[in-house]
């Protein structure tokens, strides 16, 4: 962890007359999983719209893989949206979803090759999705989709992996081991791991900093840390209880076993 593979610095985003983000910083070194924590509207999908290029800003400076957001090599920013559910209407088998990972690398005129498809299939192995590779979509659990989708990001060959809500429709079970899956990946692979949860008690036990976003980052250090009261009652509002696994809990052991 020793450059920032994202930086964000006094960054300003509006809506018109309304500010949706007010002067942000925030770094996010190499090998580094961060978590954006915050209530609905806070800014946080606005926030990775602007890293990936997608979204304007007013002020400030923000920087990715030291290009500028939007303009990084083909492939070397992955981006997991929220689950798309409407993908399970398409007739298209779990390798052939990861197989549209390898899009970037080869351009718009190159179709995939044999060297594509073993790729993708040890993506999909290191999401432990080997033997569904020939599953229809249709057939999978929501937790076994996001693992996919995982995989198909993998298969960009990224340097950057950023997330949108990923746990989002996924059973307790289930967000446990997909945490323990992006950990795992963090660990082998080195990549940089940006993403937005809801679930602070939980994305805690796996990531490496926390930032409390609400239009401003409200505190961003590490989950281990105490969050100030104060902090909690301006990111979620006053009505909140902020519940933490113990480390003796059996999954929390299995997140912190992958240190």
């Amino acid at each position: 962890m020793n450059e920032p593979w994202i930086q964000v610095k006094d960054l300003t985003v509006r809506y018109g007359s309304k500010v949706a983000l007010e002067r942000v910083t925030l770094d996010v070194m190499q090998g580094e999983m961060v978590s954006i924590v915050g209530p609905n509207g806070g800014g946080k999908t606005t926030l990775l719209k602007v890293i990936l290029g997608m979204k304007a800003f007013n002020e400030g400076t923000v920087r990715v893989l030291d290009g500028k957001p939007g303009h990084v090599a083909p492939g070397e920013v992955g981006y997991l949206p929220q689950i798309n559910e409407h993908l399970r209407d398409f007739p298209i088998h779990s390798l052939d979803v990861v197989l549209m990972g390898r899009s970037p690398r080869l351009g718009l005129l190159k179709r995939s090759g044999p060297k594509d498809r073993e790729l993708a299939a040890a993506c999909l192995e290191i999401v432990g999705m080997s033997d569904f590779a020939e599953h229809p979509v249709q057939t999978l659990s929501g937790g076994q989709l996001q693992r996919v989708f995982i995989a198909r990001a993998l298969a960009m060959e990224p340097k950057v992996l950023i997330l949108d809500e990923p746990s989002t429709g996924l059973d307790a079970v289930s967000q446990e081991d997909f945490y323990v899956t992006l950990r795992r990946l963090r660990d082998q692979q080195g990549i940089s791991i940006l993403m937005v949860s809801h679930d602070i008690g939980v994305v805690s036990n796996y990531v490496d900093k926390i930032a409390c976003l609400n239009r401003r980052i409200h505190y961003h250090g590490s989950p281990g840390d105490e969050i100030p009261e104060h902090v909690i009652q301006e990111v979620f509002g006053r009505n909140i209880q902020i519940l933490v696994h113990n480390k003796n809990c059996v999954t929390c052991k299995e997140g912190h076993s992958h240190e």
